[in-house]
């Protein structure tokens, strides 16, 4: 059996989550255009009532526009909203582990145990659908999501870690 030290710090997890544009609201990958687009048409509502007040004409214009605005704007609701339920779910998420003392993996020939505290979480190898490995962590998909942080691991223990990861996930049948 392996025994794995994990040192858990909420910034290590944040900086999975959130890395590349994914802290980003309004411009991420996702929701970029939408936003440029209306900030566009909002300007051009603007300029365009400012025309309309002063010269009492172009009113049709304005509405057209106010009206692709209006569109635009709930269209990038429809994407932030999302955005925003995922962000607060994780925040929440990693709230509920900031409070864990002790934490640790245990990992032997059939299972993986993630120990925290006086809790103990035992996922089978065979439950693993899905793994993740990259620089900076592991996602183990099972019965539940596992995420492992690199920096929540020891350098050699982390070399450790994915060479049993990929050996218990790659020998199974299937």
């Amino acid at each position: 059996m392996i025994e794995i030290k994990l040192n858990y710090n909420r910034k290590y997890f944040e900086d999975f989550y959130f890395k590349g544009d994914n802290e980003k609201i309004f411009f991420s990958p996702i929701t970029k255009e939408d936003t440029i687009l209306s900030i566009v048409f909002g300007i051009i509502c603007s300029a365009l009532l400012m025309l309309a007040i002063s010269t009492d004409k172009y009113w049709y214009a304005f509405f057209f526009f106010l009206l692709i605005f209006v569109v635009q704007c709930l269209n990038l609701r429809r994407k932030v909203v999302p955005i925003l339920r995922w962000r607060k779910k994780v925040n929440l998420h990693l709230d509920s582990i900031a409070g864990y003392k002790n934490c640790r993996l245990l990992l032997s020939e059939s299972t993986f145990s993630f120990v925290h505290d006086d809790k103990e979480t035992i996922e089978h190898w065979s439950n693993f659908k899905k793994i993740d490995i990259s620089e900076d962590g592991i996602l183990l998909y099972g019965n539940d999501i596992y995420l492992i942080p690199q920096k929540s691991v020891a350098a050699d223990d982390y070399l450790v870690l994915t060479k049993e990861v990929r050996n218990k996930i790659n020998d199974m049948p299937g």
